[in-house]
């Protein structure tokens, strides 16, 4: 019993150190379109700089003296701005915290049999099915099969919790 709560907790460190990178390269990914958006819809002042070998035009936000501060180069990037890219970060991003918030728990040594861990568990579930609906077939089977698993581990809490009063 104890070897397992050790490997879940082991598990549980890796996979939220992992969600904890791809929420920050989410969320990074958000604001350069916003970034985007800025730089597409203000009239903001240009200045030609010399990126990889090549003249680009970039604006910048203030000049210090000699100094001109720049926004990001995201069309440099390859990013533009898409609104719809823009909203479709945002039910990633909560399923990702939801997911997060699932193994901090698990990673301190929580059972998954708990209320908060299952409640968790169904917020990312749900949150990943609106994510699942607008990509492909093979998404949408594995969010459903995700919000299966919180009603299992539900279960779970409840055999636990009837478990508890017996003893």
């Amino acid at each position: 019993m104890e070897y397992q709560k050790e490997y879940i907790r082991y598990i549980s460190k890796f996979i939220h150190g992992l969600i904890s990178l791809v929420l920050v390269v989410t969320i990074t990914f958000a604001l350069m379109q916003t970034f985007a958006f800025i730089w597409i819809t203000l009239d903001m002042p240009l200045e030609t700089v010399v990126v990889h070998e090549r003249p680009v035009e970039v604006p910048y936000l203030l000049r210090i003296g000699d100094i001109n501060i720049f926004t990001p180069i995201v069309r440099e990037f390859g990013f533009g701005f898409s609104l719809r890219t823009v909203l479709w970060a945002i039910p990633p991003i909560i399923a990702l915290a939801f997911a997060k918030n699932v193994f901090k728990k698990l990673k301190k040594g929580h059972t998954p049999f708990t209320k908060e861990v299952v409640r968790g568990f169904n917020y990312f579930a749900i949150a990943f099915i609106v994510v699942a609906v607008n990509t492909n077939v093979i998404t949408v089977v594995f969010a459903s099969i995700v919000f299966a698993m919180s009603f299992i581990f539900d279960y779970g809490r409840s055999l636990q919790d009837e478990s508890d009063t017996i003893l």
